[in-house]
């Protein structure tokens, strides 16, 4: 409005002074014509002021409406950390020097830390120098037993297996050995039963058996993915953990966050809530590029391997230019001998009416009055 009075004041005015003006060749300065400028400049700042605001207020809405839950409402994300998470999180501080970021277990964004975790421990590997080329290591992530029967809860408020999850436990020894499906391991980890209001032994009790058949203990100091980390690259670095398996039972959502922080990237993202059944398989193996069986293939195959290609038309470029190549420099901390991770998800096969057959659950045993009954479990003998 005040705009278009000025405009229309500008408009008369100019006109008088054409017409005074006319015959003298004379260039006016019109002052209506700049308020008309500044009345625009400020008009259109009112407006992007008023529409700032109102964006402001839209997001403060919207953010106000995500925290205000009811009191009854319990959603999926909630009832996952009540049911199956452990409270405490994971310190990155144990391989970065840049202060760590407090995050979620169940957060996977950790894919590039992975990466700079398995080159620190090349790193470290290659500097103990107690790895020769070709060591493997294996790592079995496993979930813990089954908690959904009755049994699970004891007076104190501690949580253990349920009656199908301690048949599974007392099965497991027969998946490892000499003769069975997987080697004998040499290290056995559990998730701490330690929690911040009562004790969870899930983990420690689904290892409890094949703990005592090999007669192995259990390492169940960690609560969180770092601490393991820690322990396991050292073990690894050192030397000790070539040609053996590591078993690791741990609760099924940490599961992927702590094979991305291995150094796994072709590991699944997550571990479902539905099966207790699951193994993860990682194959660490050290300077995969001068092992035998890397080798032969490739001296087997109709062309070299990519970077050998790669280096012989460099050498050409070389040899065949006045100008000097220029260096280029890595980004990578480290450029020496790299561990290498391979996965593999598979299934344990377990299943409760074999076992519980194998066992004697249902062998049936005849009384002198013609009466039979069911013979007690043996569990000892293990012939699955």
């Amino acid at each position: 409005m005040m705009c278009a009075t000025t405009k229309s004041y500008q408009h008369d005015h100019v006109s008088m002074d054409d017409d005074e003006d006319e015959g003298q060749g004379k260039s006016v300065d019109h002052p209506p014509s700049r308020k008309r400028h500044h009345c625009r400049r400020y008009s259109g700042a009112v407006v992007v002021f008023f529409l700032f605001v109102v964006l402001a207020l839209a997001f403060f809405v919207h953010y106000i409406q995500r925290q205000d839950v009811p009191d009854g409402a319990v959603t999926k994300q909630n009832k996952e950390l009540d049911d199956d998470h452990f409270q405490n999180t994971d310190d990155d501080s144990v391989f970065y020097d840049y202060e760590p970021e407090v995050e979620d277990e169940k957060a996977l964004t950790l894919d590039n830390d992975g990466a700079l975790n398995l080159e620190k421990l090349s790193q470290a590997t290659h500097k103990a120098g107690n790895v020769t080329t070709g060591c493997e290591t294996t790592i079995l992530l496993m979930r813990h037993c089954e908690k959904n029967g009755d049994g699970t809860i004891d007076e104190d408020g501690n949580e253990h297996c349920d009656y199908v999850g301690h048949e599974r436990a007392n099965w497991l020894p027969s998946l490892f050995g000499s003769n069975a499906r997987w080697p004998t391991p040499s290290y056995l980890y559990a998730l701490s039963p330690i929690r911040e209001s009562h004790s969870t032994y899930r983990e420690v009790e689904t290892l409890q058996p094949l703990s005592v058949t090999l007669g192995l203990p259990i390492r169940a100091d960690y609560g969180t993915n770092n601490g393991i980390i820690h322990d396991l690259f050292h073990v690894m670095s050192s030397g000790q953990a070539c040609s053996k398996l590591i078993v690791v039972n741990w609760r099924h959502h940490m599961i992927p966050n702590l094979a991305r922080k291995l150094g796994c990237k072709t590991c699944p993202m997550e571990y479902p809530e539905d099966t207790f059944d699951q193994v993860w398989e990682l194959k660490f193996v050290w300077d995969v590029a001068h092992t035998d069986v890397y080798r032969y293939s490739i001296s087997h195959g109709e062309s070299p391997p990519p970077a050998t290609r790669l280096r012989r038309k460099l050498k050409k470029k070389k040899a065949g230019t006045k100008k000097p190549m220029k260096k280029v420099k890595s980004k990578k901390a480290y450029d020496g001998i790299q561990w290498s991770v391979y996965a593999y998800v598979t299934f344990q096969y377990f299943d409760p009416l074999h076992v519980s057959g194998s066992v004697g659950d249902y062998l049936t045993v005849p009384r002198p009055n013609g009466n039979h009954s069911s013979a007690a479990p043996n569990w000892l003998h293990n012939n699955f």
